[in-house]
């Protein structure tokens, strides 16, 4: 949400040059998560559980970035978080073949020589040879498609020799929707920061969201009326009486620390399933007014 500029200032756009720089620094930090990501992996990986881990700590860097530099660009935030999903899922499967691939040549350099110093620095540059990177991660994946995929495999990550339960096309397709979930958790992640209210009168995002008031569920349509018709009084005569943890309504606000304009919203939560009924700026005046229904609420 954005409030037009009042200080003779034109409004900061969506995205600068210094902020589209910035967001190349997800680059590294994908790739860090993804080697992490491989060495938790090597012993235990649960799938979903941990793609899902995986892209959001990838949004955690672009949402910060995004908020540093006030990028409000959904185009550019997708795209990076993309890139950023894609590079730490590539950077796991690489570590995972990295590392297969040296434990396979020591091996095989153990068989060879007999446990010959002399035998083994002769047989290793010429099994690395052999077996390049390239050509051992060609054979790694046609394995890990035959031998499957399980819910937690020990060993390699990403195959199990024991308890196959995903085999062929499927192992390639549950493979693509881990790929598929880190890059929606960071681009989600990161567009629920390009979403925060901006004021573009003081340059700044809103402060954090603080309850105003909150409601049992069954008066979650009432409060979105009263919300968007501005009746402030009519919305701090509601009462939360029935309001659980898990059930409850949530009139959250939050104000810009320059101006004091703020952008109110209106949240019903059953269970886990949370809905936004209403949102909307409200004017400075209307913010005091709900901090006075604030406080009636907290007493």
């Amino acid at each position: 949400m954005q409030t037009p500029g009042s200080f003779g200032r034109a409004p900061r756009p969506a995205i600068t040059a210094a902020g589209l720089l910035s967001l190349f620094l997800v680059v590294p930090a994908a790739l860090a998560i993804g080697v992490v990501y491989h060495f938790i992996g090597w012993y235990l990986d649960l799938l979903i559980v941990f793609p899902l881990l995986a892209g959001a700590c990838v949004g955690g860097v672009l949402a910060t970035l995004a908020k540093k530099h006030k990028i409000r660009a959904k185009s550019a935030l997708i795209a990076f978080g993309i890139l950023g999903g894609l590079l730490c899922f590539c950077a796991r499967w690489a570590s995972d073949i990295t590392q297969t691939r040296e434990q396979f040549i020591a091996m095989r350099v153990q068989k060879r020589s007999g446990g010959n110093p002399a035998l083994a620095q002769q047989w290793e540059p010429r099994l690395r040879r052999i077996y390049s990177p390239l050509r051992f991660a060609k054979a790694y994946l046609r394995l890990a498609a035959k031998e499957g995929t399980t819910i937690s495999d020990v060993g390699s990550s990403s195959s199990s020799v024991h308890n196959s339960a995903i085999t062929g096309t499927g192992f390639w397709l549950l493979t693509a929707f881990d790929a598929l979930l880190m890059c929606g958790a960071a681009v989600g992640i990161g567009l629920k920061q390009a979403g925060s209210p901006f004021c573009d009168s003081c340059d700044s995002w809103y402060g954090t969201e603080r309850t105003v008031s909150r409601l049992n569920p069954n008066q979650s349509d009432e409060a979105a009326k009263l919300a968007g018709a501005g009746q402030w009084a009519g919305l701090g005569g509601l009462r939360s009486a029935g309001a659980t943890a898990k059930s409850h309504c949530d009139i959250l606000l939050s104000k810009c620390p320059g101006c004091a304009n703020g952008f109110l919203s209106v949240k019903r939560q059953v269970g886990n399933n949370i809905k936004t009924l209403w949102k909307g700026a409200v004017a400075p005046a209307d913010t005091q007014k709900l901090e006075e229904v604030r406080a009636q609420w907290l007493q």
